[in-house]
């Protein structure tokens, strides 16, 4: 309308048809002026299919929400139960060697078992927060390992998707596990973890110290591995010694 001036507001409310079915409609007032003199114009519109079917999509996300939760803790939980196969199997074996391969499948049992369990502890079920789900799984790994061990983390803020969680959850877990089991007991260096947000993805690095890098390195299944699940995530793993006497492996991946 020319030489109309003013802000508008618009409020949801439920209206009464002549019929007294109830609908949704978005009430509008306008304080307004117009050649001079003061008006406040009201408008009502007929939303009502628009919010049923926002209702109707809101109630539909929460269904599947709470699908999906379920099925990540029914997953957690027979991941567990075959964690506990595995620890019953490994209790009645008299071989160290063979002993020592089923610790190692419990172990990387568990780095799985820690993603579900995380992504059904949080709200936003296609994210995991990366640095809180390291924190946890070093964690764990220290007390199954060596429990005396030190560690130090420097983990900084980054959420990734659920499909990227799994690979890098299984990269820390034969990282840190290759670490624990060469490392040199009783050095003034603790075990060190690091992550470090790129641009395009994160870079994951592992310190240990060692007295070479050859022990280090005789992991070789558990090192494949983790140069296969590094290629997954487009990325790459490297293996070094540094003149601190500690041995740094890092994975540099790209994410999203």
């Amino acid at each position: 309308i020319p030489g109309l001036s003013g802000s508008a507001e618009g409020t949801l409310m439920v209206g009464l048809r002549p019929s007294g079915e109830c609908f949704f409609t978005e009430v509008t007032t306008r304080d307004c002026v117009l050649d001079g003199v003061s008006y406040v114009l009201v408008g009502c519109v007929d939303v009502d299919a628009r919010e049923v079917s926002m209702r109707a999509l809101e109630q539909s996300i929460l269904e599947r929400e709470t699908l999906l939760r379920e099925v990540h803790h029914r997953v957690k939980n027979n991941l567990q139960i075959v964690g506990s196969l595995l620890a019953m199997q490994r209790s009645n074996l008299k071989s160290e060697e063979a002993r020592r391969a089923l610790q190692i499948g419990e172990d990387r049992v568990r780095a799985i078992v820690a993603v579900h369990r995380h992504i059904y502890s949080m709200r936003d079920l296609a994210a995991v927060q990366l640095e809180e789900y390291i924190a946890a799984l070093v964690g764990q790994l220290v007390q199954t390992v060596i429990p005396a061990r030190r560690s130090r983390l420097r983990l900084a803020p980054l959420v990734v998707r659920v499909d990227d969680a799994f690979p890098l959850g299984l990269i820390v877990n034969e990282l840190v596990t290759n670490a624990l089991q060469h490392g040199t007991l009783g050095s003034e260096h603790d075990l060190e973890v690091e992550l470090v947000p790129l641009p395009d993805g994160a870079r994951l690095t592992v310190r240990n110290p060692s007295p070479a890098l050859e022990q280090a390195a005789t992991s070789s299944l558990g090192l494949q591995l983790v140069r296969t699940l590094a290629r997954q995530l487009r990325g790459a793993m490297s293996l070094r010694y540094t003149a601190e006497g500690m041995v740094e492996a890092e994975v540099s991946v790209c994410l999203g």
